[in-house]
């Protein structure tokens, strides 16, 4: 049997490789994942095909059924919107979400912020 993980790009690479490498997969090597984009490995008799794409790619990839898992960030999981089970918290990375205004603005509140620029406009 097979399973394919998508990993994400990112900044969420290197702790993903660390996580692999912990959790006993033989034969994976993580610069190979990092230059070709695919990687494979072995846990017990299951045989594990990896492949690195950016992180917003990360649960299309699973929804759709191109990925059997996959590993990404919360914020990330939560905008994409699509179909797919969050299996357990890794605990990998963290965000934050900050409020930026102009210095001349004393109070922030719907009254005086016209328009929000964001890359999560679903969150």
């Amino acid at each position: 049997m097979t399973l394919t993980l998508a990993l994400p790009k990112g900044r969420l690479f290197e702790p993903t490789v660390a996580l692999l490498r912990a959790s006993g997969i033989d034969g994976f090597q993580g610069r190979i994942l990092e230059v070709t984009g695919k990687a494979r490995g072995m846990a017990g008799n299951l045989s594990i095909v990896m492949f690195l794409i950016r992180d917003d790619d990360v649960p299309t990839y699973v929804s759709r059924g191109a990925a059997d898992m996959g590993i990404v960030g919360k914020d990330v999981l939560d905008e994409s919107g699509e179909e797919v089970v969050e299996l357990l918290d890794l605990g990998l990375g963290c965000c934050r979400l900050s409020l930026a205004a102009p210095a001349h603005l004393k109070e922030v509140s719907p009254r005086t912020i016209r328009r929000v620029a964001t890359k999560y406009p679903a969150i």
